[in-house]
């Protein structure tokens, strides 16, 4: 019964933000609808997000490349990533290097201090750092300790209140701080990590061939038709399709980077 699937939009779900997902989804599920395939009328926020991913009812959702990598691979259908206006047009992302206004400006002066990350299981947060720092051949164990915020924008938090030294933020998050938090006035860019694909829609393993077509149609469609405010609030410009193969590249930074403590507590 279409009623029991499962959509979502939940890795930039803020509450300043959810009405204006509620009017893309409209619009996607409009499309979907068109196309001769049901879809949820509304967002589903009372779900789990690794509960929908593995459920048989998924419809859509939007992951992270790590547990893409790691806990998803061949049991979700990769769509495709959209495109956002603080990042490239190819459906790629980055994270930002932020600390405090008073805080030095390069990212080799923060020895011994102490770094957030939203959690072990994001690219962006975590493993993106990572990857700046093997580019930058920066020695292991750089930092006294990490932090463990459970979001960004409790890292932002973290950072504002002196309670870590830096963190790396995602792209799409540090536009919403900046719109919607007012932590961010007190916080500066230090460093940028090198860009990789965005956050995932996915849809569930055994879709068909129709369904996969018209979703990423739909979401095409969703985001041209989006009106300019929720347009410029969420950031999305477009849609990309990709595969589970477009995202062998994180695959590859977790390989490149496993010997790689950020600190020996933590």
């Amino acid at each position: 019964m279409p009623s029991l699937l499962i959509a979502q939009l939940p890795m930039y779900d803020w509450p300043e933000v959810r009405e204006a997902n509620d009017r893309l989804w409209r619009i996607v599920a409009s499309e979907c609808k068109n196309h001769g395939i049901s879809a949820p009328k509304d967002l589903d926020r009372s779900i789990e997000t690794p509960q929908a991913w593995r459920s048989p009812n998924l419809f859509l959702s939007q992951t992270c490349g790590f547990p893409l990598v790691t806990q998803l691979r061949h049991q979700v259908t990769v769509l495709g990533s959209f495109s956002y206006a603080m990042a490239d047009q190819e459906g790629n992302y980055h994270s930002v290097i932020i600390t405090h206004q008073n805080c030095p400006k390069t990212l080799n002066q923060f020895k011994n201090k102490t770094l957030a990350i939203n959690g072990y299981d994001s690219y962006s947060g975590y493993l993106a750092i990572k990857v700046l720092m093997t580019a930058r051949q920066m020695p292991t164990a750089f930092f006294k300790t990490v932090l463990v915020t459970g979001s960004h924008r409790e890292s932002i938090h973290a950072v504002a209140n002196g309670k870590a030294d830096l963190a790396a933020i995602d792209c799409v998050s540090w536009h919403l701080a900046t719109n919607f938090e007012r932590a961010s006035n007190t916080l500066k860019i230090i460093a940028t990590s090198p860009t990789r694909p965005g956050l995932p829609l996915v849809t569930a393993p055994n879709a068909s061939q129709t369904r996969v077509s018209i979703l990423r149609d739909a979401l095409r469609c969703g985001t041209k038709r989006l009106d300019n405010q929720s347009r410029d609030i969420l950031g999305i410009t477009s849609f990309v399709a990709k595969t589970e193969n477009d995202y062998g590249v994180i695959h590859d930074d977790l390989k490149s980077t496993h010997s790689l403590p950020l600190s020996l507590v933590n």
